[in-house]
């Protein structure tokens, strides 16, 4: 799925292909599926919804991972925010979701590249990880580029990633679905149980990123002692496993700060009633806003 600008995709689309891999001499061709879906959130709100449960339905299938294709736009960071409600839907995914984030800079020329390059990858890394924590979506993995030619990089990290992940399903909620669970009229107690079930759903997807993860660098390890199953025509370097390794350093203290929270919250019952009535009133006001849109 992809967020930012008016959505290019407009119809659910797919395509098995032959991916080359490495320099001509020592290329891999490797056979990938992929399910292109149309951009969610849709800056148009008379789509959102249907988008919405087409991206829905598709990540549904049986999957290696969940791609989120997004641009280092300013403006995308509310409209996520506003369809919060909806995006951490995607923590009840079964395969992981990847984050890649299309840098927009143009250089003028390789000095300036070099310049500049390595600060404006970290800052995308950044935005990455500041749209997911706005969208309360939990993600494996942030891959950054500057620019667009960093695309083809960023492919071939992302095939990387997959290795040693294997296909799951889900059987996340519709536009519909979530309606029918957010509108239902609750008394307090429940309420708070609702908004507790939602941040164990997120707590979960942060524990089986890790688990996807640990299975990721055993497979690069195994790779590494392969001599029949390089990747990139070589075995995994040292730096490609020592960077997953760093990543699951990374995905464990934040498991741990999260635990933390969970625990601190299941006791605030009054103050997870609270949280779960904004939801609520997020979810009416976006209902609101698209019916009003679809009238102009």
């Amino acid at each position: 799925m992809g967020s930012g600008g008016a959505s290019c995709t407009q119809e659910v689309s797919k395509k098995t292909f032959q991916l080359a891999i490495g320099e001509e001499q020592s290329r891999l061709e490797i056979e990938a599926t992929l399910i292109d879906t149309m951009g969610f959130p849709d800056p148009d709100p008379e789509k959102a919804a249907k988008h919405y449960d087409s991206v829905i339905e598709c990540c549904n299938e049986q999957l290696n991972a969940i791609v989120w294709l997004v641009k280092s736009e300013r403006e995308l960071h509310s409209l996520v925010e506003q369809y919060k409600v909806l995006l951490r839907e995607f923590n009840n995914a079964k395969p992981p979701i990847i984050m890649i984030v299309n840098g927009l800079e143009n250089y003028e020329d390789d000095e300036e590249r070099q310049e500049r390059k390595a600060h404006d990858i970290e800052q995308s890394t950044r935005f990455g990880e500041a749209i997911a924590e706005a969208a309360g979506v939990s993600v494996l993995k942030t891959i950054a580029g500057a620019e667009k030619a960093d695309l083809k990089r960023n492919c071939q990290n992302l095939i990387i990633s997959l290795q040693g992940i294997p296909r799951k399903s889900s059987k996340m909620k519709t536009f519909t679905q979530l309606e029918m669970e957010i509108e239902s009229h609750m008394d307090q107690e429940t309420n708070a149980n609702k908004e507790m079930e939602k941040r164990q759903e997120a707590l979960t997807k942060k524990k089986q990123n890790i688990v996807d993860l640990k299975s990721h660098i055993n497979s690069l390890k195994e790779q590494q002692r392969s001599v029949k199953e390089y990747i990139l025509g070589t075995a995994p370097t040292e730096e490609m496993i020592a960077a997953a390794e760093n990543n699951l350093q990374k995905l464990e203290d934040e498991l741990i700060e999260e635990k933390t929270k969970h625990a601190q919250a299941s006791s605030r019952r009054q103050h997870l009633n609270e949280a779960w009535q904004k939801t609520v009133e997020a979810f009416d006001n976006l209902k609101q806003a698209l019916q009003w849109r679809s009238k102009l």
